[in-house]
């Protein structure tokens, strides 16, 4: 086959019998994306040549032959590593012989020769560089006697296996970019060093990892500096693994880990016996804030001593944890300061407890204690208890909500219960509120602005199985207190459900609740949102308000969802709803709005002085509706004597002697008066 991108050719010869062969095969492809489906995604791309040549007799399995392959500039189509080979093999019916093989991955080079025989394995050169420096070297040697599988064949060699590597300092950053990691996330250098002797069955065995001025990449923070030294050994029928962790800014970390070593039985290695320690002295975790930029001051210390015994299948913790912090200030100021966090974690045979676990945070307290069974490792049983008291939800500068709460998680992590309570006290709202006058009176009650969803869950296994019983109250109401509303909300939810579709039952209701509009009030004697399972966190609304001004009656209902919000409006005597609305919005009737200028305007003054009195007035001064009510009075339609025209007049009364008197006329012409009041 010949064409522009590919050369192959073949030549095969046996004889009349079939027995005896002798055939030759040459390929050379310049382009391999031109032998590939071009709509598959990342060909790969490169050139490749190869040649074979072999004789045999198909009887005796006696075969003769070389091959030689070498390949260019072969990578994906999506990939930056380009992979360079090239290899030379020769077999015979005495064993197979690689003079030479070499692979290349960008600059890193690997090259060996080796020989398989019926005696065994043998690498008398490996090498790896890296431009031109040796990276790696060493020799292996693997012994294989006469058997009835490949395993045996090795585990019933008397002669030792004998494997040696060694290496030099290698950086990890141009390892992981080697690996493919465009962007490295370690740094620093590790060396390996290895030798294995010994015949199969009593392997002994020194493999030591270092690394040197480890750290994250230069693009992290977190400082290098670090050092890692991990040692296994075996022989005498044990395998023992020991290392330790050692940076400037923490205390060393010392491991140990030791097992039965059995190498022809290493299918039973899950039950075999294990001893390992893991030790951490207390160590400062004030670095954890330079690194953290969410956190602006900790102080506190982590310390461990962790003892693991059991089998490899199923191990057994001891031992204890201990976290203590006095102290953690966060950088965003509407997250909660943490003071005396304390938590000790015990290991016991099959079992997690929780001994001591608790913190504090403006002014209130969390705890946490039980046991984790550990009797089934995949599926544990949770026998888990929170605490809260005055415990803070959420705080701005407008509200503070504060918790009670009693919580169990019991049972298996597969199928767990939440069950308790979660109680509201001295929780409140306040806020000052801005009111705009408007020309434009609607009927419309504004909806949530989110969408709420008719039931909420988590999708994610085991948490969607679990059991809920919850519980949501309020011990005391939680007070809405603005210059224009006032209410107690008390609150009685029960959750049940699942984790994946939390049910609702139960209401949320106003006591004590009005809403002070500009120039009336209007009273919530009834109103509640009442939640079950046809409603789910819809809720249905049921608000009734009543405002009285002047001789007028006004009455709203509010039904709905808190997606869908539908109001009716009633009045005594009878109006249309947008004369109600703007009688509630603006102290008068649509009628008198556009008929009066005079009384436009009147009322746009007050809203005026309302807003002003707010912006001046400390906190212990007067309502501006009561303020008005008081000292300020106002009049319009009056005739300025001095210039003939219609004017407004307004007169604040400061004290029982002085008083601040001002008018305006339709031009803007105004005049203002300090006067003062003798009496006889």
């Amino acid at each position: 086959i010949l064409t522009s991108d590919r050369f192959l050719k073949a030549d095969t010869r046996w004889d009349t019998t079939f027995s005896n062969y002798q055939g030759s095969f040459t390929a050379d492809i310049p382009n391999l994306t031109a032998l590939q489906d071009h709509t598959l995604p990342n060909p790969l791309q490169g050139a490749v040549r190869a040649h074979w040549e072999g004789n045999g007799v198909m009887i005796n399995n006696a075969h003769h032959g070389s091959l030689s392959l070498k390949t260019n500039n072969l990578r994906p189509s999506d990939s930056t590593l380009i992979y360079e080979s090239s290899a030379a093999v020769d077999y015979s019916p005495e064993g197979i012989t690689i003079p030479s093989l070499k692979l290349a991955m960008n600059e890193l080079r690997l090259a060996l020769a080796a020989t398989l025989n019926e005696t065994g394995l043998s690498i008398p050169q490996l090498t790896l560089h890296q431009r031109d420096s040796e990276w790696l070297s060493g020799t292996i040697s693997i012994p294989l006697t006469n058997a009835d599988s490949l395993a045996n064949r090795f585990w019933n060699a008397e002669a030792p296996v004998a494997i040696d590597l060694q290496s030099i300092d290698m950086p990890l950053t141009e390892l992981a970019q080697m690996a493919g990691q465009e962007q490295p996330h370690l740094a620093g250098t590790i060396r390996l060093n290895s030798s294995i002797q010994g015949p199969p069955k009593a392997l002994q065995a020194r493999i030591a990892l270092t690394g040197r001025q480890l750290g994250m990449a230069a693009a992290s923070p977190f400082p290098s500096g670090g050092g890692l030294d991990l040692e296994l050994t075996t022989g005498a029928g044990r395998a023992l693994l020991k290392g330790e962790l050692r940076h400037p800014h923490l205390e060393p970390i010392e491991m140990l880990a030791e097992v039965p070593f059995r190498p022809q039985s290493i299918a039973d290695a899950a039950q075999a016996p294990l001893v390992a320690f893991l030790k951490v002295p207390a160590t400062d975790l004030g670095i954890v804030k330079d690194y953290a930029p969410t956190v602006r001051e900790l102080t506190g210390t982590l310390a461990a001593d962790i003892h693991i015994v059991g089998t490899i299948k199923k191990p057994e913790i001891l031992g204890e944890i201990i976290l203590e912090v006095p102290h953690v200030r966060f950088a965003s100021i509407n997250q909660f300061e943490l003071t005396d966090t304390k938590v000790i974690i015990q290991g016991q045979p099959n079992i997690l407890t929780i001994t001591e676990a608790h913190t504090h945070f403006a002014d209130g307290r969390v705890d946490l204690s039980g046991t984790v069974e550990l009797s089934e490792p995949a599926n544990p049983v949770l026998a888990l208890n929170l605490t809260a008291a005055q415990a803070p939800l959420a705080r701005n500068e407008s509200m503070i909500v504060r918790s009670n709460a009693n919580i169990n998680l019991s049972g298996p992590l597969a199928q767990a219960t939440i069950k308790g309570h979660i109680s509201l006290v001295e929780s409140r709202y306040f806020q000052e509120i801005d009111v705009l006058p408007t020309n434009r009176p609607t009927t419309s009650v504004p909806s949530s602005p989110f969408a709420i969803e008719k039931f909420y869950g988590i999708d994610a296994p085991p948490f969607k199985d679990w059991s809920i019983d919850l519980t949501l109250r309020t011990d005391e109401p939680f007070r809405v207190r603005t210059n224009l509303a006032a209410a107690d909300i008390v609150t009685n939810l029960h959750l049940t459900g699942t984790g994946e579709r939390i049910v609702p039952n139960g209401s949320i209701s106003l006591t004590d609740a009005y809403a002070r509009l500009p120039f009336s009030r209007l009273d919530l004697a009834r109103s509640a949102i009442h939640f079950n399972e046809q409603t789910g966190f819809l809720g249905a609304l049921d608000v009734r308000g009543e405002s009285k001004l002047r001789d007028y009656r006004t009455r709203i209902a509010v039904k709905g969802n808190l997606n869908e919000v539908e109001a009716v409006l009633t009045s005594s005597p009878p109006m249309p709803d947008e004369e109600i609305m703007a009688l509630l919005a603006t102290g008068s009737t649509r009628e008198e709005l556009v008929g009066n200028s005079e009384v436009a305007a009147s009322r746009a003054a007050l809203l005026l002085f309302d807003k002003l009195w707010r912006r001046i007035a400390k906190k212990d001064w007067e309502d501006p509706s009561a303020m008005r009510e008081k000292r300020l009075t106002f009049e319009s339609g009056q005739v300025n004597p001095r210039t003939g025209r219609t004017m407004t007049t307004a007169r604040l009364r400061l004290t029982d002697h002085f008083s601040i008197t001002g008018d305006a006329d339709i031009q803007g012409n105004f005049r203002g008066l300090l006067q003062y009041l003798f009496r006889f």
